[in-house]
C-alpha cells in the first residue's frame, strides 16, 4: 500500500471529491479490502452509536483525528476519493452531514453500499509521513 497521497489543488473539483479520514492503522486497510461497514463500525467504537463515517477534505483535520485513536495502535490516515456528483447526492438526499469548522463529511450508514461501490484511489500515511505545518 505505498501509494502516496497528496493534495496539490482543491480537495474538490469538478469531478472528484479528495477526502481523509483519520483511523488506524488495521480499520484503513480493514476499509479498503472490505468497504465501510455499520457493524464494524460500532465494533471500533465500542458498541457507542455514531453518526457515521466522517472523512475531512483537510489532511491536517484528519491527522488530528488520526492522534485520537488509542496510542498502542499505530495512527493512520486514509485517503480517497469519490465522484463529486455521487457527494451532491448524498447532500441532495440529507444522507451527509457537513462540519464546517472541520471542513468535513459525516456520512450515514444508507451511503455505505454506494460509498464502497465508489470509493477509489486509496492511500494509507503514518502520521510522521505526514509533515504537517499548522501555521500555514
Amino acid at each position: 500500500m505505498g501509494i502516496a497521497f497528496s493534495i496539490s489543488y482543491a480537495a474538490t473539483t469538478n469531478e472528484w471529491v479528495w477526502l481523509n479520514h483519520g483511523t488506524i492503522l488495521e480499520s484503513a486497510y480493514g476499509i479498503i479490502r472490505c468497504g465501510l461497514s455499520f457493524d464494524k463500525m460500532m465494533e471500533v467504537r465500542y458498541g457507542h452509536p455514531s453518526e457515521g463515517f466522517c472523512a475531512t477534505t483537510d489532511i491536517r483535520v484528519g491527522y488530528q483525528y488520526a492522534d485520537m485513536n488509542p496510542a498502542s495502535l499505530t495512527p493512520v490516515v486514509l485517503g480517497f476519493s469519490i465522484p463529486y456528483v455521487t457527494l451532491q447526492g448524498f447532500q441532495t438526499s440529507g444522507l451527509v452531514i457537513e462540519d464546517i469548522k472541520d471542513q468535513a463529511y459525516c456520512f450515514l450508514p444508507e451511503t455505505f453500499p454506494k460509498m464502497n461501490r465508489e470509493m477509489t484511489n486509496f492511500s494509507v500515511k503514518r502520521l510522521p509521513e505526514l509533515n504537517i505545518r499548522f501555521d500555514e
